[in-house]
């Protein structure tokens, strides 16, 4: 369904009479100094933020590309995770073309989170993201109050994920990380707010996100990132530590499971977005087994979207820096 007034007709309405009883994840107050620099950067960045889309993701790929020049130890791990995924099939000329392009893939996503309360406001964001795959089921399962979780990777415009979601009439408590700055913390929740039912702090999540699938809300996270507390699963030919939440709450609540991307067709013009069907998985085997099978299951799905946007990763995190052995990578 790609129409957000027919969506909206047959969606179930926001789970918010469900879930008042679950306090918000209130945004920390800042300090003098962060709020300072928050109100700073906010008007630094307001061009950025009422400029036309595709001009200003223009001007983010050139920024991406003197990132890449500078940046020297984060281009070093860029270039360290191509070489374990692809090889001697990407030469060291390759691997320097596409290490630049991921630098201006990460500057665009940074400029999509700014512009994203304009987007919703305007409209803009409902006429530029094509939305196909399974929404219909998953409000279905939302209806009945079984709950969804909905699992995203940082690829694409991975930030659209939740605005695209509520344009589908489909409103999740969302997982957050709280950057290292306050300030940028800030920012990114403003880019957020809105359109999930409550934005949680990713430190002791689980607890409020358990709460919230067991009264049949639907919740939202990404999955595809090194997790030091997590299990380890394929993914992309190595084993990788990851999240056991989809595992968890699968088998605790029968909660079903859809993944889904944005994928940058023709940047600040067309994007689409995919929703694979919700599963429920039923594993065999003891509880701990059947975490890591749903696990393994659910990273096998996002590599699935990976595959359609390999270029759009975020090649700039580390993802295999935990090893099975308990040592941690080194880049060459």
């Amino acid at each position: 369904m790609t129409n957000s007034a027919a969506a909206a007709a047959s969606a179930p309405e926001p789970l918010g009479a469900r879930t008042a009883a679950e306090p918000a994840s209130a945004p920390a107050r800042l300090g003098v100094r962060d709020a300072c620099t928050y109100l700073l950067a906010r008007a630094l960045l307001l061009p950025v933020e009422l400029a036309p889309l595709a001009w200003a993701l223009w001007c983010a790929r050139r920024l991406g590309t003197l990132a890449y020049l500078l940046a020297r130890g984060r281009r070093r791990v860029v270039e360290h995770n191509l070489v374990q995924v692809y090889g001697a099939r990407m030469t060291a000329a390759e691997r320097r073309r596409f290490a630049r392009r991921a630098f201006q893939n990460f500057a665009m996503t940074a400029v999509e989170t700014l512009q994203m309360p304009r987007l919703i406001r305007s409209g803009a964001l409902d006429r530029l993201v094509a939305r196909r795959g399974h929404f219909a089921e998953a409000r279905a399962l939302i209806a009945a109050g079984k709950g969804v979780l909905f699992v995203g990777l940082h690829a694409g415009a991975w930030e659209f994920y939740l605005p695209c979601l509520a344009l589908e009439g489909i409103h999740p408590l969302a997982v957050m990380q709280p950057t290292k700055k306050p300030w940028a913390t800030a920012l990114i929740r403003r880019g957020r707010a809105g359109h999930a039912e409550l934005l949680v702090d990713k430190k002791g999540a689980l607890r409020a996100v358990a709460r919230g699938v067991a009264s049949g809300a639907p919740v939202a996270l990404l999955l595809d990132q090194n997790d030091r507390h997590g299990v380890f699963v394929d993914f992309l030919g190595r084993a990788a530590r990851t999240n056991p939440i989809a595992g968890l709450l699968s088998q605790r609540y029968g909660v079903a499971i859809a993944v889904g991307s944005i994928q940058r067709i023709e940047p600040g013009r067309a994007y689409r977005f995919y929703l694979s069907p919700p599963r429920i998985h039923t594993p065999a085997g003891d509880v701990a087994e059947r975490i890591r099978s749903v696990t393994a299951a659910v990273t096998r799905e996002i590599e699935k979207h990976w595959r359609a946007m390999p270029e759009q990763w975020l090649w700039l995190h580390q993802r295999w820096k935990d090893r099975p052995d308990g040592s941690r990578e080194r880049l060459k």
